[in-house]
Parts: structure tokens; C-alpha cells; sequence
């Protein structure tokens, strides 16, 4: 057996390119990896990590990877994916402080590895990305710094590679209520419409 230790992501897209750590391995000795029928050559990236590039294949579901150096080997299972697609992010305005459940519907969302990553800042695990279905998955959008427009990502192999949604997400400030005129409702009016009137800060016009 080789010194492999762990493996990060053991899961990729079908479209390929996804770079697998393998720890463990010694870093000045060459190393292969064959994904199913297919060899590649291992690579040191650029912090000095032993790192696997997964080749694309045509069809999704798990493959045998066998890992080769110095004569010896391993072997562990990689899980191909379908390149999943989206088709509604919603909703794609909140405040700033944080806290807003985005929604992102699309098909072939699998449960594990889910991250959401909102410009640069990335949402991972437990209630701040759940899989609830093979076609959602819902994200907490994080705290911002002010008043922006950042796209939104997704992963389905725990932040290795990101899927771009189509969609931006707008943090606002949030709205603030100061007074509603009239502040008492006529009682025994059912059926007839009362108008009031808020007054406030930060109102923002929407659908």
C-alpha cells in the first residue's frame, strides 16, 4: 500500500478538471492515479500538497481510483456527478446583517459537500447549506460590510468546485419603520379597505 491518508473531494462533475488531495504521499517521488481506465499523473500544487487531477468521463457513479508510487499502490472510490443546473435562485435581495434563506432550484443537486458562496465568502454546512431535495437546496446568507451586489456559487463537492448560478444576490440596508399613519384601524368595517400610510427608511421598490 501506498502512505495515502485521506482524499478530498472523493466526489467531482462529470466535465472533469476537479483537483483530488491525496495526503500522505511522499513529495519528491513521482505518483500516478487512474480514474477507471484512465491514468494521470500526480502533481505537487502550488502549497506543496500531493493533488490528482480527475479526468472527465461520460457517465456519472462511482469508480475504482488506483494510486501508484514507488512501487506501491491504493486504491479508493471517486463518485462522478452529473454537472447540475439551475434554474431559480430566490430570493436574491436582503439586508445587510446577514441571516437571509436563499433558495437555489435547479436538477441534479446531490446531498453532501453542499456550499454556497455568496461573492467571496463561502457558506458551509450544517443549517447554513442543507440538500432538502435533488432539486434544492437552500443557503444563509451571510453578513456583508455594506451595501453591494455579489454573485452567487455553488458546490456540490464541499468547495472544490463552484457552479455558477446566473444569479446575484443584493444586500441593502434593512428597512426600518418609524411610524404608521393612522396608527388605530375602525373596527366593524369588514370588507372595506383602509389605507395606512408607513413611514420609514430604507424602503426599496419591488415586485
Amino acid at each position: 500500500r501506498t502512505g495515502v491518508a485521506s482524499v478530498r473531494p472523493c466526489a467531482g462533475p462529470v466535465s472533469g478538471g476537479t483537483y483530488v488531495t491525496l495526503t500522505g504521499l511522499q513529495t519528491d517521488r513521482t505518483f500516478t492515479c487512474r480514474f477507471g481506465m484512465t491514468m494521470v499523473v500526480g502533481q505537487i500544487d502550488g502549497v506543496g500538497k500531493t493533488v490528482c487531477q480527475a479526468p472527465a468521463t461520460e457517465v456519472s457513479g462511482a469508480v475504482a481510483v488506483q494510486v501508484k508510487q514507488a512501487g506501491s499502490e491504493d486504491t479508493f472510490e471517486y463518485e462522478y456527478y452529473a454537472n447540475p443546473s439551475i434554474a431559480r435562485v430566490w430570493p436574491t435581495r436582503g439586508n445587510v446583517g446577514g441571516g437571509t434563506v436563499v433558495s437555489v432550484a435547479g436538477e441534479g443537486l446531490r446531498a453532501g459537500g453542499v456550499q454556497c458562496r455568496f461573492g467571496n465568502v463561502g457558506v458551509v454546512g450544517g443549517d447554513k447549506a442543507r440538500y432538502l431535495t435533488s432539486t434544492l437546496v437552500a443557503c444563509i446568507a451571510p453578513m456583508a460590510v455594506s451595501e453591494l451586489r455579489v454573485h452567487i456559487d455553488l458546490s456540490l463537492n464541499d468547495g472544490t468546485d463552484f457552479v455558477m448560478t446566473g444569479y446575484d444576490f443584493i444586500y441593502e440596508a434593512a428597512a426600518v419603520v418609524e411610524e404608521l399613519i393612522p396608527s388605530r384601524g375602525e373596527s366593524g368595517s369588514v370588507g372595506e379597505a383602509q389605507t395606512v400610510t408607513i413611514l420609514g427608511q430604507h424602503f426599496s421598490r419591488s415586485e
